[in-house]
């Protein structure tokens, strides 16, 4: 049974994906990184061993952050356990 995020294609470029991994990653190139889905966030495997995920365009906004943000709280609190 397929999922509805997985017929969603991405709605962030390849270029601005590349571009904000490049902070990370300062040889990257198109190759490394695998488009994996997109629901909330645009999900993207990068060099076969990292998950980076982008939000949706409908969260590029001041909810996105504070989605985020609870995020950053939460997995602050599950790292020890």
């Amino acid at each position: 049974m397929e999922n509805f995020e997985e017929n969603r294609t991405q709605d962030i470029s390849q270029v601005e994906v590349l571009n904000s991994l490049s902070i990370f990653f300062h040889d990257i190139r198109e190759t490394d990184v695998k488009f994996l889905y997109h629901g909330t966030y645009n999900v993207f495997e990068v060099k076969d061993r990292y998950i980076f995920r982008f939000p949706d365009k409908y969260f590029r906004n001041a909810l996105g952050l504070e989605l985020i943000r609870n995020e950053i709280k939460m997995l602050r609190f599950l790292q020890n356990h």
